[in-house]
């Protein structure tokens, strides 16, 4: 993949290195019997990069409310995802400090959205909850900003809650 850092073509590959399910739970009142069609999503992903292990870590939580009160909780998801880059060091600014590209921070972020969606249909299956589904996204948006210029290039973990209204029309 090539990637854009600073107006240089940056040649960058990776793997994905290992995919962990943290913490799932389905929480449906008992006297819901019916299948479930309409949901609010939130979602929030953090990102952690590990400079000294050539590794980018994303982790990635989704919960689902209850279409009409958004207070109910029906489920929640928690990931993590962890890639392997070759070629990070071409990131690396001065001393802990690193620019990872966008195309790049936007493809991994995709693949670990994708990758949340098919497990949460999978986890679904066969409850109520088997009409609820992750709505298709621009991964862009569901990467965490940082205000501050400086902190930018800083390793750190960000976090941003994205919340995403579904409601199928079945």
């Amino acid at each position: 993949m090539n990637n854009t850092l600073d107006n240089r073509r940056v040649e960058v590959k990776y793997k994905i290195e290992s995919i962990k399910v943290l913490d799932f739970a389905i929480h449906v009142p008992e006297n819901i019997q019916e299948s479930i069609t309409d949901a609010f999503f939130e979602f929030y992903t953090g990102i952690q990069i590990v400079l000294n292990e050539n590794r980018i870590n994303i982790r990635f939580q989704t919960k689902v409310y209850d279409y009409k009160t958004k207070k109910t909780c029906y489920s929640n998801l928690t990931m993590l995802y962890s890639f392997k880059i070759l070629g990070m060091e071409s990131f690396q600014l001065r001393k802990n400090m690193v620019k990872v590209p966008d195309e790049l921070m936007i493809t991994l972020v995709g693949i670990a959205y994708s990758t949340t969606r098919g497990i949460f249909y999978e986890k679904f299956a066969g409850t109520c909850l088997r009409d609820i589904f992750l709505p298709p996204m621009n991964p862009k948006i569901l990467i965490p900003k940082v205000k501050d210029k400086k902190k930018q290039v800083k390793p750190i973990e960000r976090k941003r809650a994205n919340k995403i209204k579904q409601q199928n029309n079945s």
